[in-house]
């Protein structure tokens, strides 16, 4: 889980998208279980507890896409300017487009790791 662990600054785009596909499908059949299989149970009790779930998966979700945003050489000061730009539908565009560019050389917020799985295994490739 390497958007949890604080010690990794950057994520690639393949696991980027493998860990957001995953994270919402489950978000989402969590969220349709507790719909399904409790329709009768206080409204009010069962809002708090998808607005939990949900607030979670948020967390989560922005954790993985500032470390995403760092792969790329942006920072965190920057995704939060996205995000602010949500509710007027340009960050959906912004990050999106972030999330969807290759990965940025040694930066800052660390090295490469495509480059560095590319160069252990180069003899490989050049057969």
């Amino acid at each position: 889980m390497k958007p949890l662990d604080f010690r990794v600054k950057r994520i690639r785009r393949t696991y980027f998208w493998t860990a957001w596909l995953i994270c919402n499908i489950i978000t989402s059949g969590v969220v349709w279980l507790m719909v399904g299989y409790y329709p009768n149970y206080d409204p009010n009790v069962m809002n708090m507890l998808i607005g939990g779930v949900i607030a979670l998966t948020f967390i989560y979700l922005s954790l993985l896409t500032v470390k995403r945003f760092h792969d790329v050489g942006r920072g965190t000061g920057y995704f939060i300017f996205c995000l602010l730009l949500v509710p007027i539908g340009v960050g959906d565009v912004l990050i999106l487009l972030e999330a969807l560019k290759d990965s940025d050389v040694d930066n800052q917020w660390g090295v490469n790791e495509e480059r560095l799985l590319f160069e252990r295994n180069s003899d490989y490739y050049r057969r």
